[in-house]
């Protein structure tokens, strides 16, 4: 699916080289604007990924006023441009709580690699926003059915015919075999990170590369699965040591 993007900048040339480098790479450009009180009114009317937004805009506001609205409002990625780099702006960029940020002037293959990492971010968390997207799977535990949102579950752990299933607030221990469980997890959330583990990504905040840690619990990466595991550490906010 193409990416949804719209651009905030008001140097013209600039406008339309970053509009012909999306182009040229199937990125779909929804709209564009030189103000940011223009492209506030502009994005609230459009299905969007992502805004590219200069720092410094004339007019009024400026990109971290837009950036504000966005991200109290919208649940879109926000990668800042701008030509400062100076410790001040690195600042307030990092207080904006923006996805990225590039420096002018841009290469092109960094902006698209941004893009990708962004909008790859977005999407877990808006799978993780929107957990009724996924239909609760259901288990035998205690002779008894369960019904379990994926949302809700951290890991997994086999016990050869045996799963224990830790969730945010309970445990379950369930007869069934790994790869059947996978089967009915969202592949958005859930990956097997060694024979006996399968993790829910959304829940990992820290990792090296062979270890996972969900809070304290420290879940083992297998050579079998390292590489896997790698691509989806890289597309994520997860401090990694890899």
């Amino acid at each position: 699916m193409s990416q949804k993007v719209y651009i905030v900048e008001d140097m013209a040339v600039t406008r339309a080289s970053i509009i012909s480098t999306l182009e040229q790479n199937d990125i779909q450009v929804m709209g564009s604007s030189a103000s940011a009180e223009l492209a506030w009114k502009e994005m609230q009317e459009m299905e969007l990924d992502l805004a590219i937004i200069d720092i410094h805009l004339a007019g009024e506001k400026d990109g971290f006023w837009l950036a504000a609205q966005l991200k109290s409002n919208l649940t879109i990625g926000v990668i800042f441009l701008t030509a400062y780099g100076d410790k001040g702006t690195l600042e307030k960029i990092k207080h904006a709580q923006a996805d990225g940020y590039i420096q002018k002037p841009f290469k092109a293959p960094t902006l698209i690699a941004n893009i990708g990492i962004v909008v790859q971010n977005l999407a877990l968390k808006r799978a993780v926003e929107a957990p009724k997207s996924f239909p609760e799977i259901i288990i035998k535990s205690g002779g008894k059915q369960v019904f379990i949102h994926p949302s809700e579950i951290k890991f997994i752990r086999s016990d050869g015919n045996y799963l224990e299933i830790i969730c945010v607030k309970k445990r379950e221990i369930t007869r069934m075999k790994i790869g059947d469980i996978l089967r009915e997890l969202p592949d958005e959330l859930f990956i097997q990170t060694h024979r006996r583990y399968v993790v829910n990504m959304s829940m990992v905040h820290a990792a090296t590369s062979h270890t996972l840690w969900i809070a304290e619990e420290k879940i083992p990466v297998s050579e079998s699965y390292k590489k896997q595991v790698q691509q989806l550490i890289k597309q994520s906010k997860i401090h990694e040591k890899l």
